[in-house]
């Protein structure tokens, strides 16, 4: 899909939702020009970013925080 609008939009995160329900977020800065491709598997692990560094270091953390989330998973299990 594409997103065009004659002035930019006020600058944030945005959830773009689908009609699944399922939803993955962007940043929008000044530099709104950007493209994104994911895939709805897995919004997070196959989201590829050119032009934003922005959302390129936001998913990037969005990834580091999955890949401690699974470290932390076999503590949990053993605090329960």
């Amino acid at each position: 899909m594409e997103f065009k609008n004659k002035e930019a939009v006020p600058g944030g995160i945005y959830f773009i939702v689908l009609p699944s329900k399922k939803y993955f977020e962007i940043i929008l800065t000044d530099d709104q020009n950007f493209s994104l491709e994911t895939d709805t598997t897995d919004f997070i692990r196959k989201t590829k970013i050119s032009g934003s560094d922005e959302n390129k270091f936001f998913y990037e953390y969005l990834n580091y925080l999955l890949d401690k989330q699974k470290l932390l998973e076999p503590i949990q299990l053993k605090l329960k």
